[in-house]
């Protein structure tokens, strides 16, 4: 019955607002008291050490008058008037402490000129020893705390040391908690009281509601908070249905873009693999020519152009049989540095010198795996399409660095992990949102009938899904594009291989 009755009240409107409203006061109530009695202790300590710091320069003054009128008197060479000056000096100083309630003593070479309060030599040695000069500082002597400084008056080799009790501290700070203890009682009285009130203006609708729904009544109330948290958990219901259902339309999308894929990976391997029968033709044919053609005859040039141009279509079908077999490549492991400085060749040797290059290569890039000639051709095709966007000249940056995503992944797909990165930057045109949407579809392109098949970034974003990467884009119009395309590494080290790139 009792375990019942508690569950009810533990449950109960009443118990939910006045419980956390108790709770969050009790909070506030003892954070609120910490400032203050921080705030008040530190500014009772300042004051305290201020005063006694003052005082200190006070006596310090008083030794410095008399010395004064000696040396005015012209007999401060006289040890039997100076004797009594220190005398006086002595009982003025004692008069001072006793009237400010300050204890202490003056040492001069080693020995206790004067002594005020029941304090061992040892603690007027530590007080000169620790506490540095002209500053105050909190000690504890005999279970008591005190405030101790001391000074140095130079010419009588006076240690004049400073003592006084913190019992004016600890009163502030008793007062303090007087204070606030019955301010405390007061508040919660007052809050005890508004919250029950409170609780009754929100219990009578929501009893109603409940009465009505029981007799099989509608309820007529309306703003009601109980309603409203109602349809807040809809409204979130709604919205996370909305949301799975946008997930699965971006799901159904990247699964027709794969399947668009490979159905032109199937159609590009039947052409490539007779192409390259054809060119199998041509590169013999072209050899067997050169064996029966002198070296200094006329047709040996023209057949050696002939052969390195079937050995480039060879590469390229090699390429599009790689791309149709989903990534059946040779892999093996890279640093994208390399794979990047031969495309940077090749550039600066073919494009337009109104295009300017720059690069910016990270040295301690991570390794990666994959084909080296297939990521060629992704960034060179990159590097390609950033060209045409820059008809007037530009500027074509590539850079490269290392990518550690753990919490903030650029898509909900993409794996945690290491990637090396590759940024290929320009100053083009740029592209509008309905273009970025479709970059990547096959046969969709921006370019004039008969400059562009629409496959470049079809095939990039291919070969970078192949490696196991991701690419993202980042444009605006008249701002230029940037794609940045992220690979997956590998612990083992790239092996460093010089290449001397023809242009022929």
């Amino acid at each position: 019955m009792m375990k019942e009755y508690l569950r009810r009240i533990t449950k109960s409107l009443a118990f939910r607002i006045l419980a956390p409203a108790f709770v969050m006061a009790l909070l506030a109530g003892t954070g609120l008291y910490v400032f203050i009695l921080r705030s008040v202790s530190g500014f009772a300590d300042e004051h305290i050490k201020g005063n006694i710091s003052d005082m200190s320069l006070d006596i310090y003054n008083i030794c410095d008058k008399n010395l004064t009128d000696l040396l005015l008197k012209g007999v401060s060479g006289d040890e039997k008037s100076v004797r009594f000056r220190k005398g006086m000096t002595i009982g003025m100083i004692e008069d001072y402490m006793t009237q400010n309630g300050l204890k202490g003593a003056i040492i001069e070479n080693e020995k206790e000129i004067l002594r005020i309060g029941d304090f061992k030599t040892e603690f007027f040695q530590k007080i000169d020893e620790d506490v540095k000069e002209h500053t105050v500082s909190l000690l504890k002597y005999a279970g008591e705390r005190y405030y101790a400084t001391h000074s140095h008056f130079e010419p009588w080799n006076w240690h004049m040391i400073l003592i006084k009790d913190a019992t004016a501290y600890s009163g502030l700070i008793h007062k303090v908690n007087r204070a606030y203890a019955s301010a405390a009682i007061i508040f919660l009285v007052v809050l005890f009281f508004s919250l029950y009130f409170l609780n009754r203006y929100i219990r009578y609708p929501v009893s109603t509601i409940i009465k009505s729904i029981k007799k099989g009544e509608m309820p007529e109330y309306k703003g009601i908070y109980e309603f409203e948290f109602l349809s807040t958990n809809i409204a979130q219901t709604l919205e996370a249905l909305q949301n799975e259902e946008k997930e699965k339309e971006a799901l159904k999308e990247q699964l027709f873009q794969t399947q668009k894929l490979e159905a032109i990976g199937t159609l590009a391997g039947g052409i490539a693999h007779d192409f390259n029968n054809m060119l199998q033709g041509i590169l013999g044919y072209a050899a067997f020519l050169k064996m029966k053609v002198p070296a200094d005859d006329p047709m040996y040039e023209p057949l050696t152009v002939i052969e390195h141009s079937a050995e480039r279509a060879a590469d390229l079908t090699k390429k599009l049989l790689g791309f149709a077999r989903k990534g059946k490549y040779i892999p093996e492991p890279l640093n994208l540095n390399d794979v990047a400085e031969n495309v940077i060749t090749i550039i600066t040797r073919t494009f337009d010198r109104k295009i300017k290059t720059e690069t910016a290569l990270n040295p301690g890039l991570w390794t990666i795996e994959g084909d080296k000639s297939q990521l060629e051709h992704v960034i060179l095709n990159l590097c390609l399409n950033s060209r045409d966007a820059m008809p007037d000249g530009g500027t074509l940056r590539i850079e490269t660095s290392n990518a550690d995503i753990c919490e903030e992944k650029p898509r909900r797909y993409v794996q945690e992990g290491k990637y090396a990165v590759i940024n290929v930057i320009d100053t083009g045109t740029g592209m509008n949102e309905e273009t970025l949407k479709r970059i990547f579809e096959p046969f969709f392109t921006t370019k004039e009938v008969g400059k562009g098949t629409g496959m470049g970034l079809a095939m990039v974003y291919g070969v970078v899904k192949n490696h196991g990467g991701f690419i993202t884009v980042d444009s605006a119009p008249a701002k230029g594009s940037a794609f940045t395309i992220y690979l997956p590494v590998i612990e083992k080290k790239a092996e460093v291989i010089n290449k001397v790139i023809s242009t022929a």
